[in-house]
């Protein structure tokens, strides 16, 4: 059973599209939709991941897919529960073989939310054989950093480079809370077969 979305959700996905609508207004080259198959294909694996958590709602999930955007969580739409959203344009510059013929990766962020007021980013890909998709999953990115606090919780993949995975992460000193890094830094992982192996790290800029 489906329900539609929260005026609250709505407001808050209405932000972040808009944000990402200027984005492409500015430079709509590095941008191309997901297509009706890539949509189904997703929005089905992101049920199957909800539908677990949706058994404690009266099998209920609420998803919304408007032209730019996605999102779910179980429960009815007034339900203060864990949630993903994420926009439904691919950046040209996440997308790559990864050294695979007749395949393509496509990586997306993705927006969590665990039903509180704290959100984070997760990283997914989306694998295609001969343009086909064929599978969705999460990419674990390792913390880079020997501190007791480690990493930001919201890593940004910004390029992909034959099997290297480029990303902004930032660096959380033991004086920080986990919103508030104190540095960012740019951060190389060598992919192979879904998981991220640490090649290099350099410091950018001070947050």
């Amino acid at each position: 059973m489906f329900s539609k979305i929260s005026s609250t959700i709505v407001f808050v996905l209405s932000i972040q599209c808009l944000a990402l609508s200027q984005d492409i207004k500015k430079d709509p080259t590095k941008y191309t939709k997901f297509n009706e198959a890539e949509i189904s294909f997703v929005s089905d694996y992101f049920r199957s991941v909800y539908k677990q958590d949706a058994e404690s709602y009266e099998n209920i999930l609420t998803e919304n897919i408007t032209d730019d955007y996605y999102d779910i969580h179980p429960g009815g739409a007034e339900e203060i529960a864990a949630s993903s959203s994420f926009s439904l344009y691919w950046n040209k510059s996440l997308i790559a073989s990864l050294g695979e013929a007749n395949s393509q990766y496509k990586f997306f962020h993705v927006s969590a939310n665990g039903g509180g007021n704290a959100n984070w980013t997760e990283i997914y890909a989306m694998k295609l054989s001969n343009g086909i998709p064929n599978s969705v999953f999460q990419i674990d990115v390792p913390c880079p950093f020997n501190s007791p606090n480690g990493c930001s919780d919201s890593p940004e993949l910004t390029k992909i480079d034959n099997n290297i995975l480029l990303f902004n992460i930032g660096f959380v000193g033991p004086n920080d809370g986990q919103c508030c890094p104190s540095w960012e830094y740019e951060v190389a992982y060598k992919y192979l077969a879904k998981k991220l192996t640490l090649i290099s790290k350099r410091k950018v800029k001070q947050l």
